[in-house]
C-alpha cells in the first residue's frame, strides 16, 4: 500500500518508487503506481515525469512480453482507461504511447 499527495516530496516518492520497482523486474506494479498517481491525483507535482518514466518503463519491457503476459499490465491500463499495450497479427506486443499521452494533459500542476 502506498500513499501518495500532490506534494513534491509525494512525486518524489512515486518517481523513485516506479523506478525501484522497475529496476527489480517488477514491470507491472511499476506501471500500475504510475498510472494511478496519474489518474487519481492529477495534480501531483512531478506527474509528467513518472509518467515519462512509466512510458521508458513500458518500452523496453514490451519487446520481451509474449501475447499473454501482457495482461499482467491490464491494471494500469484499467487506471489510464487505455491499453497500454497491444499485440500484432504477428503475435509481437507493442508499448502504446499510453503513459506520455497523458504527460502534459494534467496541465501545468504536473510540472511543479
Amino acid at each position: 500500500m502506498v500513499a501518495l499527495g500532490e506534494g513534491i516530496a509525494s512525486g518524489d516518492a512515486a518517481l523513485a518508487l516506479v523506478r525501484a520497482l522497475a529496476d527489480a523486474g517488477r514491470p507491472a506494479p511499476a506501471l500500475e503506481l504510475a498510472a494511478g498517481y496519474a489518474t487519481r491525483v492529477p495534480r501531483a507535482a512531478r506527474r509528467d515525469e513518472v509518467l515519462r518514466a512509466a512510458g521508458q518503463v513500458a518500452a523496453a519491457v514490451a519487446p520481451a512480453l509474449g501475447r499473454d503476459a501482457a495482461h499482467a499490465h491490464d491494471r494500469a491500463a484499467q487506471l489510464l482507461g487505455t491499453a497500454v499495450f497491444q499485440t500484432g497479427d504477428d503475435g509481437r506486443v507493442t508499448y502504446t504511447g499510453a503513459f506520455e499521452a497523458l504527460a502534459g494533459a494534467g496541465g501545468t500542476a504536473g510540472r511543479r
